[in-house]
């Protein structure tokens, strides 16, 4: 198994995914490769999740180990969630629904 530093959950479910369920997964990919290189999988593991349960949220994303979970994800967001949290180290906090070990009220 390969060591990586963080691993993405991406809801792929056609209930919340603006449409075609793969886009955010697609641009992410894109993103990661631009930024990182064609191994960015040895630093970044995307996997799409069929439903996160918090569908009126979404779409959403969770990033380990942080424990972060995302909401309303857009298209535009893609950018920012790859620079500033997935190499950068720093959750978007605008998009942020809970972080793991916040308690409940997050």
């Amino acid at each position: 198994m390969e060591d990586y530093q963080r691993h993405v959950f991406i809801c792929t479910s056609t209930t919340c995914a603006e449409g075609d369920p793969f886009t955010l997964r697609l641009l992410m990919h894109q993103r990661l490769k631009a930024k990182l290189g064609d191994d960015y999988e040895s630093k970044v593991r995307l996997t799409k999740a069929l439903c996160l349960g918090m569908c009126g949220l979404g779409p959403n994303m969770v990033v380990y180990p942080e424990g972060v979970w995302y909401k309303g994800v857009k298209k535009g967001d893609i950018d920012e969630i790859v620079d500033e949290h997935l190499i950068g180290g720093r959750p978007v906090e605008r998009l942020v629904l809970h972080k793991l070990g916040s308690g409940p009220s997050a």
